[in-house]
């Protein structure tokens, strides 16, 4: 793929994050990005791995629900923030996503990031091959690494993600995705560790576990990878997902820019080897 469109489609994202507050017209959008309509459309979705007025819609519900978590705005005062109508508009399309209410959801007092910004980059590779890669978020690891405490990286890629999209919709693979960070969540929970599973592109997700586990680091993540491996039923529809998982040791002794590219290491090894479910890096 050219970069050039890989360079448009960015331009289009860029101009959705800075009007999430806003009314978004796609027409505006692929002005933005000096494209037609129905090759947005194409593109994006090629490329993102969602359609546009989806990812505006996911990106909206994402942030009104840090917003439910971490301020103290008024559900209906975050509904219009996020150019809802009326709460019960908002609450309907939150609840198709979380599948609990924004007053529950704020009750709850937990904040997982399902649908963080996405950052398109081109890279080359030896031999001529081209890949559309999505950025680790730089932010979000050098915050979690600023700790004093050394720790892990898991790195989870779900295999063939995107068939699961093309055979039974979107909707289905939102679920999908939302449904995998409340697993690894109970499987944490098992173990009694405080980590947050971070989705970071269309099909993979990152946690940070900042407590002492080497002791039982690889059967966590056995265990992640069998909660994983259960069936996802949504009503008549079941599906099994198969899931290759990296671990990445991390210390105080990095700086972090090392964290950053062991990081995406990880997520590029796992890629490579997708036909093994459990690769531990040393």
């Amino acid at each position: 793929m050219e970069v050039k469109f890989i360079q448009r489609i960015q331009r289009a994202i860029d101009y959705i994050e800075d009007r999430l507050h806003e009314s978004i017209q796609i027409e505006d959008v692929a002005k933005a990005a000096y494209m037609s309509q129905s090759a947005l459309y194409n593109m994006f979705s090629s490329l993102t791995g969602t359609s546009v007025k989806e990812y505006i819609r996911n990106r909206r519900l994402s942030l009104s629900a840090y917003d439910l978590i971490f301020t103290d705005m008024r559900i209906l005062d975050i509904a219009v923030k996020f150019q809802y109508s009326s709460y019960e508009s908002y609450s309907r399309a939150f609840k198709k996503v979380y599948k609990i209410s924004p007053n529950k959801y704020r009750r709850n007092g937990e904040y997982t990031n399902i649908y963080p910004r996405v950052t398109l980059r081109f890279r080359y590779y030896t031999g001529g091959n081209d890949m559309v890669d999505m950025d680790v978020k730089r932010d979000f690891l050098i915050e979690e690494h600023l700790q004093d405490t050394d720790g892990y990286i898991l790195s989870l890629d779900i295999d063939d993600f995107k068939d699961i999209n093309i055979n039974y919709g979107y909707s289905i693979g939102d679920k999908v995705l939302k449904e995998i960070p409340e697993r690894i969540q109970s499987v944490f929970q098992c173990y009694q560790i405080s980590a947050d599973v971070t989705h970071v592109n269309s099909d993979e997700f990152v946690v940070i576990i900042k407590e002492d586990t080497s002791s039982y680091i690889h059967e966590l993540t056995h265990d992640i990878i069998n909660v994983l491996n259960t069936e996802f039923t949504y009503g008549n529809i079941s599906i099994k997902i198969s899931v290759t998982m990296d671990i990445s040791k991390f210390s105080l002794d990095q700086n972090d820019e090392d964290l950053i590219k062991n990081a995406q290491r990880t997520l590029q090894i796992t890629k490579e080897k997708r036909n093994q479910r459990y690769i531990p890096l040393d």
